[in-house]
């Protein structure tokens, strides 16, 4: 098994990605719409670490409340 990445939303998708690239130094990965859920995915990636952050834009939520912003965990896996 193999950890690929956490996902957490958010209000904003161009602002999100502003401050995860250029005030943590994360580097910008890629960014496509997924319609049928009526939202927006970006991925932003440590450099030293290899680690990913998929940020998730929803295009219908208003407020997002506590407790909401993880979305997933994401692993990859041979078998289940």
């Amino acid at each position: 098994m193999r950890f690929l990445h956490t996902s957490i939303t958010v209000r904003d998708l161009d602002a999100s990605l502003r401050f995860y690239t250029e005030v943590m130094g994360l580097e910008f990965e890629r960014r496509r719409p997924i319609p049928e859920n009526r939202a927006e995915i970006a991925f932003v990636r440590d450099p030293l670490s290899g680690a990913r952050v998929e940020l998730t834009h929803w295009q219908e939520k208003g407020a997002i409340d506590a407790g909401e912003q993880l979305d997933h965990l994401a692993f990859e896996t041979d078998d289940l």
